[in-house]
């Protein structure tokens, strides 16, 4: 018994191959494509946020703002040092107009006195000359001369005591409205001083806060620009992720297809290999009467052997297309793991960057905490070393003019 075997070519292998080079082409174009894209987002990225850019631009405009500040309180400290300069001046002209008027009046009271002082004076004159008149005429005129000359002079000394007096008084008067008005200039000089200080202190602190808004919008850049920068990762990874993987399915499904037009192959050529293989039915005949008979055996044998071999290739393509899919499967699965271990390194290389600007952040802000309270020291240790006139010693200076007077009086 011979048996011939014969191998059947389709021209499925030639279309397979040349499905596979044109498969890697285009893989090559979609991944060249694709790294086109993350260059352009990265040149995107790098000229439309740039740190170094972003924060020259921050920097300026804390700058801006900055000087718009000492601008608008530097505004304000003139304007408040020109009207105390006018309240001072028109306390001046009151002031002048003051002493100018009191003068005239104690001037006025004073001559009164004087006029009254002085008729006093003559009075005892008459005095004088009634008690002459009394004497004997001998020693009269004597007496009348001596008496005369005496009194003159004690006139003239009392008329002076009582001139210096007066001008004493005058004087210890207009020092003391003086005095009042010094100590009102004192109060309105404090006033205004006080009010430039609290703008001073009010420009100090809104430059303060100033900074610290600066420093928060410094830090909050910073993470902004880390987390844009790993989210243009984490998209152009999901993106890279996203073409391995369809390229592995491709892949999987490129191979299943191969097996299944291999198996349809084996298939089409099962009943051509298994008819080669068998004797013709008339080498099994003896007798022409057992013919049919042989013949109806023969044939029921060959459909039995026929699809036990039909099953049995069936069964075998069915293992290994399930262990194919498996294997695509399992490829899939493998990539797809390693695809969320590379994403969750990511995102603890993210977590940990942003856990240390923010630590710098805090340092930051701390240290520059610490450097306020010198600073506003100093500030309070300049506004106290200011020179002024105190009102309390306006007020201490006139009290002694006050008693000078009474003393006078």
């Amino acid at each position: 018994m011979t048996s011939t075997t014969r191998q059947v070519l389709y021209g499925d292998g030639e279309t397979a191959g040349f499905d596979e080079h044109a498969f890697r082409k285009q893989e090559l174009r979609d991944l060249k494509l694709l790294q086109k894209q993350e260059q352009k987002q990265h040149r995107e990225l790098y000229f439309q946020a740039s740190t170094q850019q972003a924060q020259e631009q921050q920097q300026r405009r804390f700058e801006q703002e900055l000087a718009e500040l000492v601008r608008k309180y530097d505004g304000e400290l003139e304007a408040a040092l020109r009207q105390q300069r006018a309240e001072q001046g028109r306390a001046e002209q009151r002031r002048e107009q003051d002493l100018r008027a009191a003068s005239k009046k104690i001037r006025a009271d004073q001559e009164r006195e004087l006029k009254t002082f002085r008729e006093s004076l003559r009075e005892e004159a008459r005095r004088l000359k009634q008690d002459a008149g009394m004497m004997l005429r001998d020693v009269r005129k004597e007496s009348l001369r001596a008496g005369k000359n005496k009194m003159e002079s004690d006139h003239k000394e009392r008329e002076r005591v009582f001139v210096e007096r007066l001008d004493e008084r005058h004087q210890l008067a207009l020092e003391a409205l003086s005095e009042q008005h010094q100590e009102k200039l004192a109060n309105m000089i404090s006033q205004f001083r006080k009010k430039r200080h609290q703008l001073i202190r009010d420009k100090e602190s809104a430059k303060d806060k100033l900074e610290e808004r600066h420093i928060q919008e410094r830090h909050q850049l910073k993470k902004q620009q880390i987390k844009e920068a790993f989210y243009l990762q984490r998209q152009q990874m999901l993106a890279r992720h996203a073409r391995e993987v369809d390229h592995l399915r491709r892949a999987g499904l490129r191979r299943s297809d191969l097996l299944a037009r291999q198996q349809q192959s084996e298939r089409r050529a099962l009943p051509q290999s298994l008819r080669i293989g068998q004797p013709l039915p008339g080498r099994l005949s003896t007798a022409d009467g057992d013919k049919k008979e042989q013949l109806s055996n023969f044939h029921e044998q060959e459909g039995k052997r026929y699809k036990g071999e039909e099953h049995r290739l069936e069964l075998k393509h069915k293992r290994k297309m399930e262990e194919l899919k498996a294997l695509n499967e399992s490829a899939v699965k493998e990539l797809e793991q390693l695809h969320n271990e590379k994403c969750r390194t990511m995102l603890d290389h993210e977590d940990a960057k942003l856990r240390s600007v923010e630590e710098q952040y805090l340092a930051e802000v701390q240290e520059w905490r610490q450097s306020l309270e010198p600073r506003r020291l100093k500030l309070e240790e300049e506004l106290a070393a200011e020179p002024g006139v105190s009102a309390g010693v306006v007020a201490g200076r006139r009290q002694g003019r006050l008693r000078q007077q009474g003393d006078a009086q």
